[in-house]
């Protein structure tokens, strides 16, 4: 049995508490963009929402480090898309029930098929990124070092820099296939002493455009009132190909997988229920209700004190990744049964279609490889 590397599993709840600080901020109080006023609250909401693609980069740079390990199974596919369908539905049923969802047959729908509907938009890419892992994997393996190094640049180059910078064009599957492919980079070529000190001198760089951006942007904000300026201080980072976001997710990983593996159970036993820490508070629906409805987010920044806010900030996203896990870890010992069934139920449907589909090809004449 393969132990678990507790500094993956930390940095994956680490990815989740980024990814909250961002959502904290956004959905807490930015959402709209109807913000006209600096004050010391609103700089450190600005703070909070850079975190949150370096947490989604985080995620899936880990996903290319392992790409190379095991080939993806369709039980891997029907466990990770039940466990989003429980907690979709199970959401739904629970706003309807409590009076803060109106009934919407599309809505439903989403919720009991939310990887194909991407009611969790960042689910449905990693879900793809796996199914075509191995394929990536080759595909990199096959190229010589500096080629893989000048494919990775140029997808940086194309897929990153050029769609935030310009605001080209970007997709939420392109923008991450860098990331990918650098996390599986790392995995076969490991860290250089060249790479550390690069990735040290763009953060440094991306640190200075972090605060200059900010500043600039408030000030614009303060002495043009009409803008969205303040609001969109933090455009260059929140973007789903952002470069800067790639580069600070980028020097952590790198900095992460250089450490001695260690095994924490208590830390692999938190890990473990990371994905359901973004799945409780990303349901589309469930938005308001978490961060106005029960943390009132506007209002305590509005005012509250700032190393009050700051404070109370901690605490609610403390309060969200810890609950979410005992949450998860409720829910696993009670849907235990009801999922082995619908995950059999799943994997004897694949086999009836995958047979089919080779029977299929059969009659063309093509035979397939071993």
């Amino acid at each position: 049995m393969v132990k678990r590397n507790s500094n993956i599993e930390l940095l994956r709840l680490v990815a989740m508490v980024f990814i909250t600080a961002h959502h904290f901020a956004i959905w807490g109080y930015f959402i709209g963009g109807d913000v006209h006023t600096v004050h010391p609250n609103t700089v450190w909401l600005q703070f909070l929402e850079l975190f949150g693609k370096i947490g989604v980069d985080l995620f899936i740079l880990i996903t290319g480090y392992f790409a190379i390990n095991p080939r993806p199974t369709f039980k891997k596919v029907w466990q990770l898309t039940n466990t989003v369908r429980f907690y979709a539905l199970g959401l739904f049923i629970i706003l309807l029930v409590c009076g803060q969802l109106q009934f919407n047959t599309d809505l439903m729908w989403r919720s009991m098929f939310p990887t194909i509907r991407s009611m969790y938009w960042f689910i449905t890419i990693y879900a793809i990124l796996y199914i075509f892992s191995d394929y990536l994997s080759q595909l990199l393996g096959h190229l010589r070092r500096a080629q893989a190094v000048s494919f990775i640049a140029l997808g940086v180059l194309i897929f990153m820099v050029l769609p935030t910078f310009l605001k080209g064009w970007g997709s939420q599957l392109t923008d991450l296939l860098p990331v990918f492919f650098f996390g599986l980079y790392l995995r076969m070529y490991g860290v250089s002493k060249r790479l550390s000190t690069l990735l040290k001198v763009l953060l440094g760089v991306t640190v200075v455009i972090a605060v200059l951006s900010i500043g600039l942007s408030d000030l614009v904000g303060n002495n043009r009132p009409e803008s969205q300026a303040i609001a969109e201080a933090t455009s260059y980072f929140v973007t789903g190909s952002s470069p800067l976001a790639f580069i600070v997710a980028a020097y952590i990983f790198s900095q992460t997988i250089q450490r001695q593996p260690r095994g924490n159970r208590l830390i692999n036993w938190m890990g473990s229920s990371a994905v359901a820490i973004y799945l409780i508070q990303d349901y589309e629906p469930f938005h308001n209700t978490l961060w106005q409805g029960i943390f009132h987010v506007r209002d305590f920044a509005d005012s509250m004190a700032t190393p009050a806010f700051i404070g109370y900030s901690f605490f609610v996203m403390v309060v969200i990744v810890i609950g979410a896990i005992l949450i998860d870890k409720l829910l696993r010992y009670i849907l235990m049964r009801p999922a082995q069934v619908l995950l059999g139920l799943e994997m004897l449907a694949t086999r009836y279609v995958m047979r089919w589909f080779k029977n299929l090809i059969k009659v063309t004449g093509y035979q397939l490889e071993p």
